[in-house]
């Protein structure tokens, strides 16, 4: 322990005059040091002693504080303190806390004297024992910070679940193209969106495979399920980032595109048509081909009605001979 010996000034010896603290720790908080009267009175001390009564400032003097010492209390200090047996000096030395139990207790290392009608109180940290709660403390924060870690990674996870749940209910299992849920919402939007003042027209193509039982009966409903795969991927090739590839239903396809009109939405469907002629399937040693019908949304047009437009196009595209592009007709 820091040597902060209390001393009387020479010419006050054996006077009643109390011990004072010397000059070098007043300011220190690190050293804690008081003078206390019998009777648990402030006489002296040090800003390490305020600091353990959790002041900004020492007590003032005379101020009773006995009841500021929790472990050991005065009394205790007082019982075990002064002459002893034989006249020798007892001492207190151990810890003592002091403070309000209700608020705060802080606990010094400390040194506990009594000189004539005082109890001279000296300590200082436990710096041993503050490296122990730093070192523990150290681990409570690495802990937290890899709980806190484990948390985002889990948060990070569960979106990345959400959005596959997401994904998964709006896309087709078979061919990766959307599904007709997530069709009908996207077109929803893009009518709702035409029909609410100046916006960019929006086109729809419906794409049916030809003779798609035959290839079924023919190849096999494995082959049949390969040339849905590949019609998708064609459609998808040939079609713009903003426009939509949705599988409608067996073999039926829709392509929603917004903000494109009608010749340009066949132009589209021609591409598709070629593409998927010029494109040979595993397992199918036939060249297959695709009818398209393609219909533009006027204002406020529902989903059905825009549907039937293009469903009735792509029927004459059947009727006229199919493997062919057809508009909706006024």
């Amino acid at each position: 322990m820091l040597d902060t010996t209390i001393r009387q000034p020479p010419e006050l010896s054996g006077s009643t005059v109390p011990p004072s603290i010397p000059a070098l720790i007043r300011g220190l908080t690190a050293v804690a040091a008081a003078v206390i009267d019998l009777d648990g009175g402030y006489l002296d001390g040090n800003q390490g002693f305020a600091w353990l009564l959790n002041r900004n400032s020492p007590p003032r003097r005379g101020e009773r504080i006995a009841r500021w010492f929790v472990q050991p209390d005065f009394a205790e200090l007082l019982a075990m303190t002064g002459p002893g047996a034989n006249g020798a000096e007892r001492r207190y030395s151990g810890r003592l806390s002091l403070g309000d139990p209700d608020q705060v207790v802080r606990t010094l290392q400390v040194e506990v004297r009594r000189r004539d009608d005082c109890l001279l109180v000296l300590g200082e940290h436990d710096i041993g024992e503050l490296e122990r709660l730093n070192a523990a403390m150290f681990q409570l924060n690495e802990e937290l910070a890899e709980k806190q870690r484990a948390l985002v990674r889990a948060n990070r996870a569960l979106v990345r679940d959400r959005a596959e749940i997401e994904r998964l209910m709006l896309t087709d299992p078979l061919t990766g193209a959307a599904n007709r849920r997530c069709f009908d919402d996207r077109c929803a939007r893009a009518l709702a969106r035409l029909g609410s003042g100046p916006s960019e027209p929006v086109s729809l193509i419906l794409a049916d495979i030809d003779h798609f039982k035959q290839i079924n009966d023919r190849f096999g409903h494995a082959a049949g399920d390969d040339a849905l795969v590949v019609f998708t991927r064609v459609m998808q090739g040939h079609t713009r980032g903003q426009d939509l590839v949705a599988r409608y239903g067996g073999e039926e396809f829709c392509i929603l595109m917004p903000g494109c009109a009608l010749r340009v939405a066949a132009r589209a469907a021609e591409r598709n048509r070629t593409a998927f002629g010029d494109t040979r399937v595993e397992g199918i040693d036939a060249v297959l081909s695709a009818s398209f019908g393609v219909a533009e949304a006027s204002a406020g047009q529902s989903e059905d009605q825009l549907l039937h437009a293009a469903d009735q196009a792509l029927y004459r595209a059947k009727d006229l001979g199919r493997n062919r592009v057809e508009c909706a007709q006024d």
